[in-house]
């Protein structure tokens, strides 16, 4: 919500700061892992690094463990997944009812 609000300038002037602060300090409670929605994923790196926080974009960038973005290239993928976690760590592919395979 807040990289949606940031992005889109939903905010007052006054808040935008508070707000990206905010951002960065969810991402690092959650340990740098993604944990937004649809909408709102394509936002957060922008969000943060425009507004102080290009060091937390990164580490979201970086990250390895699910859920993140580079999760699923260490599992092997070579395109983007309908979920997070489609392959599980032990290689095997997820039970559940959204995966690309």
């Amino acid at each position: 919500m807040y990289a949606l609000a940031i992005c889109f300038g939903l905010l007052e002037p006054g808040d935008v700061t508070w707000a990206a602060d905010r951002l960065a300090e969810l991402a690092a409670e959650r340990d740098y892992r993604v944990t937004t929605g649809f909408a709102g994923t394509p936002f957060v790196t922008w969000a943060l690094s425009e507004h102080g926080h290009a060091d937390v974009a990164y580490r979201l960038l970086l990250e390895r463990e699910c859920p993140s973005w580079l999760y699923p290239i260490t599992m092997g993928a070579t395109t983007i997944w309908e979920r997070w976690d489609s392959m599980l760590p032990d290689g095997t592919i997820n039970p559940g009812e959204m995966t690309s395979f």
